[in-house]
């Protein structure tokens, strides 16, 4: 547990950032960040500086930063793919692979072997997240583009038909 030398908390070690090898900064990490915005409020042209000073030497240390992110990936576990979806489609991952296994690991619409996403019915949750009892299945990115007109668009396919019969009356007229 540390105390931030500018919020006042007592927080523990994970909330505050290492400047060197076995050192850490006296603010927190929100509070770090707070300090930077109303830096670059006052002074637009630090946060240019900064940028800058950011993308060199992410492009002298891409190597280095591949390997921690591997490592933390490692570390995290939850960070990965069954805990994004249950932060978006709030399905764990016995629910997600019960979906996969009803549908034989194909697409619920087209029946194709292809890469899947989780399908919900937006006028359940319209938002990035959803709750989980919309969940419809799990479907290609054709079929959920299909879908997203089905839900979006209601007279959509009426509409298509009679152009396309419209034009072709034209053409043959």
């Amino acid at each position: 547990m540390r105390i931030c030398s500018r919020c006042k908390e007592n927080l523990s070690l994970d909330a505050f950032q290492e400047r060197a090898a076995g050192y850490l900064f006296k603010q927190c990490r929100k509070c770090r960040l707070e300090v930077r915005h109303e830096r670059y409020k006052d002074y637009p042209e630090s946060k240019l500086k900064d940028q800058q000073r950011a993308k060199k030497w992410y492009e002298e240390n891409k190597e280095k930063v591949a390997q921690k992110r591997k490592e933390r990936a490692t570390l995290r576990p939850e960070n990965g793919k069954w805990h994004n979806i249950k932060y978006s489609h709030n399905l764990n991952k016995e629910e997600y692979l019960k979906i996969l296994e009803r549908q034989n690991g194909l697409c619920a619409i087209c029946r194709q072997d292809k890469k899947l996403y989780i399908d919900h019915d937006h006028k359940c949750c319209s938002g990035d997240r959803t709750c989980g009892k919309c969940v419809r299945g799990l479907i290609c990115q054709k079929c959920n583009m299909m879908m997203h007109y089905i839900d979006e668009c209601k007279n959509l396919f009426d509409r298509a038909i009679e152009y396309s019969t419209e034009r072709v009356k034209e053409i043959y007229e």
